[in-house]
């Protein structure tokens, strides 16, 4: 690190819609939530039961990444002691 420049101000946290934004526009794979509306209604506009499986398989894969990453931050905002796990609840002897 160089001693003479100064340290960079810290960024202001984003907002709820702009952290959104950031979060859902790094990943591709968010790209498929737009599969989750029609796979909600494609059983009762009667499609195919094939078609309501394939919607329902592309719409549950950005949701499962959602979860991953929720967890994730989850875990780095009460600073556990590994990245990526919840910490186990251990019953007091």
């Amino acid at each position: 690190m160089n001693a003479n420049r100064p340290l960079a101000a810290p960024k202001p946290p984003l907002s709820f819609l702009a952290g959104s934004r950031f979060m859902l526009g790094k990943n591709p794979l968010y790209l498929l939530l737009v599969l989750v509306p029609p796979a909600l209604v494609a059983a009762p506009l009667g499609l195919s039961d094939g078609a309501v499986f394939a919607l329902c398989c592309g719409a549950i894969l950005p949701l499962a990444g959602l979860l991953g990453d929720a967890t994730e931050q989850v875990c780095l905002q009460r600073a556990s002691i590994r990245v990526g796990r919840m910490p186990r609840a251990q019953p007091r002897l």
